[in-house]
């Protein structure tokens, strides 16, 4: 799809639960046994009220190879044609997701065996047509803040300048509406063999 699209697409009928409900399918269907989400807050100017202005997703699943890590990011490709195992098989969820709430999209991958790497969509940084683009896959280190994410293989996404989450954005929430789309608790705290680790 052409870069310039990629704006229009910006307003779909994505919620930012439904956007991070994307990412969080995807570790799902990558067979994660641990999906971390950390988010940072920052209060826009002339509010009252912080809003997200970061959020990082880390799991331990399978990664992704490169020619997978490539694509990951264009709209209408995907790595897994018409699995119904998950919500997403047309190629379109966490991209679409994520640009409905965010400008930048970073995505790091390590598969077994293999090495970080990562790619990136900035919708404000445009080629020479006046379109945004996807670089280049490069090998590189995770950033040392999101490590903890993230398991010796998996997959790390992060949504920077965050401009379509409003300030009235709830945690408390997000933690309720993901537990009963995918079933499982969500919560700050382990709990197994009736003790809390």
């Amino acid at each position: 799809m052409h870069g310039k699209a990629l704006q229009a697409f910006r307003n779909n009928d994505f919620t930012p639960e439904s956007a991070i409900a994307e990412v969080i399918d995807n570790s799902i269907q990558a067979k994660a046994q641990n999906i971390k989400i950390r988010m940072e807050f920052k209060k826009p100017i002339g509010k009252n009220k912080p809003r997200p202005s970061v959020m990082a997703f880390g799991d331990d699943g399978m990664g992704m190879p490169e020619k997978i890590l490539q694509k990951c990011l264009v709209l209408g490709e995907s790595g897994r044609g018409n699995d119904r195992t998950g919500i997403g098989r047309f190629g379109v969820g966490m991209t679409n997701g994520a640009i409905s709430v965010c400008n930048k999209i970073q995505v790091y991958a390590r598969p077994h065996q293999g090495n970080w790497h990562f790619v990136e969509l900035d919708l404000k940084e445009l080629d020479d047509d006046g379109a945004p683009y996807i670089t280049i896959i490069e090998q590189k280190p995770l950033p040392d803040k999101y490590k903890d994410l993230v398991g010796d293989i998996g997959t790390l996404v992060i949504w920077s300048d965050i401009d379509r989450i409003s300030s009235d954005f709830n945690t408390t929430d997000l933690d309720h509406w993901l537990s009963r789309t995918f079933r499982k608790y969500i919560g700050k705290k382990i709990i197994k063999k009736g003790k809390i680790v």
